[in-house]
């Protein structure tokens, strides 16, 4: 175990809170350092808050281009940049010497993961900090990457049952006739291949082994033991003993003993976080809106068996979200609205005018998608809304008795579970439309929509929701 690390766990009630802590905390720390997150969203969200707040940050992340990803290795090798906010892209590969302190905005999945991140920092220091920020998110957004790493049980039976049928079998297809994710499906379908389960023939998929069985893969015990260790990083932040000695021993190291350098060893004065910077912190994610891009493709199996392009009349605009569901900007009212309040607050009225009037569309006038579980929650914010902009709100659509759409897991599921139960019930005008839902996740049902409008005279429609779906990405 590294001597020169001093161990330290704080807990904040909130992204807002964890925002300020950075925005207190990093110009207080001598040299460089990493604020490791989990997903990519927060990893571009943390880079832009301290930039902002005058901390020289970038954001490093696996979707940026292997070019983009050196140049700000060797900037950052130079102190050029005083923090690089990463996802789990920054690997061991990487090799700092006095990197100064690491910090994790959140919870990693496992401890062999936390402590081959920390070990980024003090290599070539006597003293380096290590920061370990959580709160209530941290175990949902682990546990949907170990629910979707590796595909269930229903995932392999379902692809063994339709290739039993002899009459489909590329992976578009098998997507399109099951209701699990293109992700799920491609991963099951190389694990099968490798395990000599089916075989490709040409662009398609035969079964090769009527006799293979899912237990063979012992998916489930790696997602057992995955679970158990997200719980040992839970209980690595509650425990009273020696942080350094509790890794030690978690990780089979025979010299364990207490670091006297940690704030369990030595207790560490709580984070003082002023409440302007939490404020300012709340206020800058309530002006991160989140971007809806248009779809371009329709789903494999729905009109093709691949994908098919959207005609270009039928495309909707570049719309947004006014924040991301559940988050301290506006996603807590989200939130609240729905789910205690059952109507959205008046609060929300004047970011979402701001917001869409940003728009490079201006739209003439508004509709909404219906809900039969939720009747009158987005009619009533939308003809608020419809108010305060100045336009006609308009009941364009409604929809017959249809599974949840957070039931459907695929693009081809979730395109016909709207395709299939929405009608426009009153024609739309000919110019451009806001159409309204208070919650975005695939995007796909706003597409849907979109596309009925465009086709029933909507010179164009323009996506608008009050929140997005907590973001999905790299663990």
């Amino acid at each position: 175990m590294r001597e020169s690390l001093r161990l330290r766990v704080v807990r904040l009630g909130d992204q807002a809170e964890r925002l300020a802590f950075l925005a207190k905390y990093i110009p207080k720390l001598p040299g460089t350092g990493v604020v490791y997150a989990l997903t990519v969203a927060d990893v571009k969200r943390i880079a832009d808050w301290l930039c902002a707040e005058g901390i020289h940050a970038a954001a490093y992340h696996a979707d940026l281009e292997s070019n983009v990803r050196e140049s700000l290795e060797d900037r950052f090798q130079r102190n050029e940049i005083k923090v690089l906010c990463a996802t789990t892209a920054l690997g061991m590969g990487y090799d700092k010497g006095d990197v100064s302190f690491v910090i994790h905005f959140q919870r990693p999945g496992s401890i062999i993961a936390y402590y081959q991140q920390i070990g980024r920092a003090g290599r070539a220091l006597n003293l380096a900090e290590v920061v370990l920020l959580e709160g209530w998110e941290d175990d949902e957004i682990n546990t949907y990457f170990i629910e979707s790493a590796f595909p269930n049980r229903g995932v392999f039976e379902a692809i063994q049952a339709r290739l039993g049928q002899g009459d489909v079998g590329s992976i578009n297809a098998l997507v399109s006739h099951t209701n699990f994710t293109y992700g799920q499906v491609e991963k099951a379908v190389r694990l099968m291949e490798v395990a000599g389960a089916i075989r490709r023939e040409g662009r398609r998929y035969v079964l090769a082994d009527e006799l293979w069985g899912f237990a063979e893969l012992r998916s489930e015990e790696v997602v057992a033991a995955r679970k158990m260790e997200l719980a040992q990083m839970r209980e690595y932040a509650e425990t009273p003993r020696c942080r350094m000695e509790f890794l030690a021993r978690a990780l089979d190291d025979p010299t364990a003993a207490p670091c006297g350098r940690c704030d369990r060893c030595r207790p560490a004065v709580a984070p003082s976080i002023d409440h302007t910077t939490t404020l300012r912190a709340l206020r800058f994610l309530q002006r991160h809106v989140q971007v809806i891009e248009p779809k371009k493709m329709f789903p494999a199996g729905v009109f093709a068996e691949g994908r098919k392009k959207i005609p270009d009349a039928e495309v909707l605009e570049q719309g947004l979200a006014l924040g991301v569901y559940g988050d301290a900007g506006w996603g807590k009212l989200v939130r609240q609205g729905k789910y205690h309040a059952g109507r959205y607050s008046d609060e929300l009225l004047e970011p979402a005018v701001e917001a869409i009037r940003s728009m490079s569309v201006v739209p003439e006038w508004l509709t909404w998608i219906p809900s039969l579980r939720h009747p009158e929650l987005v009619p009533d914010f939308g003809k608020r809304l419809a108010d305060a902009l100045g336009i006609p709100a308009l009941a364009c659509l409604e929809r017959t008795e249809a599974p949840e759409q957070k039931s459907m897991h695929n693009a081809s599921r979730q395109f016909l579970n709207v395709w299939s139960t929405f009608r426009v019930a009153t024609s739309p005008p000919q110019a451009a439309g806001l159409l309204f839902d208070d919650i975005v996740d695939s995007g796909w049902t706003l597409t849907a929509c979109g596309v009925l409008l465009l086709r029933s005279g909507a010179s164009r429609i323009v996506p608008f929701a009050l929140a997005s779906a907590r973001p999905r990405e790299e663990p």
